[in-house]
């Protein structure tokens, strides 16, 4: 029924071009699909005609972070939680864009924190995402320090090659 409820909401667009509603609905079916050009050229217009919508800001943070718009997306978040400090999904948001895309799991942590803090209700969710977030920054942490290493015993067998070639002389 979603290719129909699509059809309905850019008849109703057609009729009225400033239907932010609609806008809204369409939006969050591009989004489902993972239509992330849909999904910002159709928010950006509910954002012209209604800058203080806080969910239209989230969502649109949504929408950039899947073109790979990470400091729009972050952009958008911010400006969602100014206008509605206590908008709990957005925090689950920042949490996907700090950890996923941007590798900041520091931040991604605080974010699901203040999920929590808020009553944010998918926990097992939020729980699961700070799991991975901790794996994969264990894991990137190893990986840093093994080639730190590798390059320490390469930089040591340099010097090592080089004050024998000096002792030869």
């Amino acid at each position: 029924r979603k290719p129909l409820a699509e059809v309905k909401f850019k008849d109703a667009l057609m009729r009225d071009e400033n239907l932010v509603a609609a806008m809204i609905a369409l939006g969050g079916l591009y989004m489902e699909n993972r239509n992330w050009e849909g999904t910002v050229v159709t928010l950006e217009r509910a954002r012209e005609l209604e800058p203080e919508n806080a969910s239209v800001r989230v969502n649109l943070g949504i929408g950039y972070r899947g073109q790979g718009r990470f400091e729009d997306s972050l952009a958008s978040y911010q400006k969602a939680l100014e206008l509605d400090p206590d908008l709990v999904e957005v925090y689950m948001n920042l949490a996907l864009l700090y950890g996923d895309s941007l590798q900041s799991y520091e931040k991604a942590f605080g974010a699901l924190d203040r999920y929590g803090d808020l009553g944010g209700t998918e926990t097992a969710l939020a729980e699961t995402w700070r799991a991975e977030f901790t794996e994969t920054k264990t894991k990137i942490e190893r990986d840093k320090e093994r080639l730190k290493r590798r390059d320490d015993q390469r930089k040591k067998r340099e010097d090592d090659a080089r004050l024998l070639e000096e002792k030869k002389r």
